[in-house]
């Protein structure tokens, strides 16, 4: 990320639908639902999966938080470090 995307793009590309929903409530743990979520954003953003979780955006990291319902979105930091590659579980 070259700059915290807009209030657009992150509607536009971390929105979660339905399906969205269901992968992430397919892993355990708030880190993880969050990580994946935030992952799931980037990827369609980007083209591509962060090797490194902890350089997401504050905006995309809240904004996924927030519709996860997750109080503590600086839960990604854990979920950053327990993951070499970052995007490891969705391999």
């Amino acid at each position: 990320f070259a700059d915290e995307p807009s209030s657009d793009q992150l509607v536009r590309y971390f929105d979660l639908d339905d399906a969205d929903r269901a992968f992430v409530a397919e892993h355990r743990g708030d880190r993880n639902r969050l990580g994946v979520a935030v992952q799931l954003g980037s990827v369609r953003l980007l083209g591509v999966f962060l090797e490194d979780l902890a350089t997401a955006p504050a905006s995309a990291v809240g904004y996924a938080a927030e519709q996860l319902g997750l109080n503590d979105p600086d839960a990604i930091f854990a979920y950053a470090g327990s993951f070499a590659g970052g995007g490891g579980i969705l391999r």
